[in-house]
């Protein structure tokens, strides 16, 4: 009788990785509307995600900043002042998870979409050159596939790992972005 009803209905697992389908389309989509940026456009994409992931959170997070300098500062506040207060930020900390989740979910197909981009960069490259961040130059002092040279930074798509040298050469699978 199982077996009867999973190859009418097909199994969860069918549904689940059909659901993604959609998904899947949509990162590609972008993923094709990104070969045409340069790699300062593309890495602004992956700044305007953070932006977007952290506004979607911006006021609850000042709230919890506004209440704990609140009881900071009133020293002679009464206990059940401050519970309430503590509790209020819990509930807004249960507030930023559910938001921080809707903002992942939506920002996700467009994250799947620069990685794939970057990945496929990087496979038909040798490096990848773009205008050096104070981050790009911490991470040149201590990764040797990363120079900089005046205001570039320069991404070499080889780099040593265990004492082998290995060079990029993979652009992400559907099967990969739904594992994702």
């Amino acid at each position: 009788m199982f077996d009867f009803l999973k190859n009418i209905f097909g199994t969860k697992s069918e549904k689940d990785i059909k659901n993604l389908d959609s998904k899947v389309e949509e990162i590609n989509e972008i993923f094709t509307s990104l070969n045409s940026i340069s790699n300062n456009d593309l890495r602004a994409k992956t700044n305007e995600l953070k932006i977007a992931i952290q506004s979607a959170v911006k006021t609850q997070n000042e709230r919890i900043t506004a209440i704990k300098t609140q009881i900071n500062s009133d020293l002679e506040m009464d206990i059940n002042t401050k519970e309430d207060l503590y509790k209020e930020i819990d509930g807004l900390e249960i507030g930023i998870t559910s938001s921080l989740a809707d903002a992942l979910t939506e920002a996700l197909p467009q994250a799947f979409a620069i990685l794939k981009e970057t990945a496929r960069r990087f496979k038909d490259n040798n490096e990848l050159e773009v205008d050096a961040t104070d981050y790009d130059r911490e991470l040149s002092k201590t990764h040797k596939n990363i120079e900089i040279k005046g205001a570039k930074a320069i991404f070499k798509n080889s780099w040593l790992a265990a004492g082998n040298e290995i060079t990029w050469d993979m652009v992400h699978y559907n099967v990969q972005l739904i594992g994702g």
